[in-house]
């Protein structure tokens, strides 16, 4: 995380308020600088997890509200962000780990 920010203003920002930013500000910054970092589809992590969060706030489809018509979309949906996380996480370096996650998710 020292290779977060850029320069002194950054550091700042992050120190201050990156790391607990709201969803729709901070987050999409943070997941632009941890791709240019190597972080593969940290971008598109975030996109999917921003697009949950806001079905999980607002349920489902209401008038443009929601980007699911039924739950079990916005389910197939939270599997991929488990399985692209799980791939991430593996990636780490901790592959145990992931693939506990993995076989919890194929259980259930």
């Amino acid at each position: 995380m020292d290779k977060m920010p850029r320069d002194d203003k950054e550091r700042e920002w992050y120190r201050k308020i990156g790391f607990l930013a709201p969803p729709t500000t901070g987050l999409n910054v943070i997941a632009r600088r941890l791709e240019e970092l190597g972080y593969k589809e940290a971008v598109g992590i975030n996109s999917l997890a921003l697009k949950l969060h806001r079905y999980a706030y607002n349920g489902l489809y209401r008038g443009g509200a929601s980007d699911y018509a039924d739950r079990k979309d916005a389910i197939e949906d939270l599997v991929v962000l488990i399985k692209k996380l799980t791939q991430l996480i593996a990636e780490l370096g901790r592959e145990k780990e992931a693939n506990e996650i993995l076989k919890k998710i194929a259980h259930d």
